[in-house]
């Protein structure tokens, strides 16, 4: 007998899943529509908190983790989404906080938070202090107050960029601006504060024909200690401007909060976001497989058995 399969002789049928995007500006859960094997996801983790200026300048804060993750086989049960949270300001400040798709695999899909504005007299141990997804800018009153390592953990390609150092001013002192998703944040021009480094564009949440990308994670503006002086803006993709008080990050942007001049408080980091983009996919049903009895004692009555 020649080799072959055996089975009720189905014809497949055809079907196609519909776009689907969802996306999470808080914590919750993930289930794929019927069919589905396939999304793009995309993670942005908090930014930084800016800052508090101390009597002096404070930095502005680093953006959160931007990592993009195309065509991600989906799991068979809901995924649990994390949103991080924007890093608080104060002495210190805080770091911005992870977000994250989990299927229940080792490995999470996940981006780190952005790393804290730094307060004056931050020094060298800031670049350790203060990084994250992206870093947070130095401190002001010494070019040596370094800003915070970016891509913290260390992923390919880069989640950030590295903040910028503060600055000793022959006429006022001047702090770092914040690392952002797509440069690093920018050091003091002549004696006024850093600018935040500038984001990175997503178009995740547009459809695939016509894609619409929105900018996000802008690092934070670094403050100027004297009024005399420019403060650092904020980078584009939802940066917090420095100023007195420094601005906060624009939420689900994942922006680094601004620093504060002289004693003015830093402005909080924004929120992240979380985007799962379910693209347009062919399945098919009615194909062969193991079939009870009754089934297979109709198809043979009805001519319909192959072997």
């Amino acid at each position: 007998m020649a080799g072959g399969f055996i089975g009720i002789d189905y014809e497949p049928s055809a079907g196609t899943t519909t776009e689907n995007i969802t996306t999470f500006n808080a914590p919750g859960t993930f289930t794929a529509q019927a069919n589905q094997t396939v999304a793009d996801i995309f993670v942005l983790a908090g930014g930084g908190g800016g800052g508090n200026g101390n009597g002096d300048a404070g930095a502005g804060g680093g953006a959160g983790g931007f990592r993009q993750f195309p065509g991600q086989s989906l799991p068979g049960s809901p995924a649990a989404i994390t949103v991080g949270g924007g890093g608080a300001t104060g002495s210190p400040s805080a770091a911005g906080s992870a977000s994250e798709f989990d299927a229940g695999g080792p490995t999470p899909l996940s981006s780190a938070g952005g790393g804290k504005g730094s307060n004056p007299s931050s020094g060298a141990p800031g670049a350790t202090d203060a990084q994250g997804g992206s870093g947070g800018g130095g401190g002001a009153n010494n070019p040596a107050n370094v800003g915070g390592n970016g891509n913290v953990p260390p992923v390919a390609p880069p989640q950030g960029n590295d903040g910028a150092p503060g600055l000793a001013g022959t006429t006022s002192n001047a702090a770092g601006g914040g690392g952002g998703a797509s440069a690093a944040g920018s050091p003091h021009p002549i004696n006024g504060g850093g600018n935040g480094g500038a984001g990175s564009p997503n178009d995740y949440g547009s459809p695939t024909p016509s894609p619409s990308g929105t900018t996000l994670g802008g690092g934070g503006g670094g403050a100027s200690h004297s009024t005399g002086q420019p403060q650092g803006t904020g980078g584009s993709g939802g940066g917090g401007n420095a100023g007195r008080p420094g601005g906060a990050g624009t939420g689900n942007t994942g922006g680094g909060g601004g620093g504060g001049g002289a004693t003015f408080p830093g402005g909080t980091g924004g929120s992240g976001r979380a985007i799962v983009r379910e693209s347009a996919e062919t399945f098919y049903t009615n194909t062969s497989g193991m079939w009870p009895m009754s089934q297979v004692y109709d198809a043979v009555k009805l001519g319909n058995w192959t072997n």
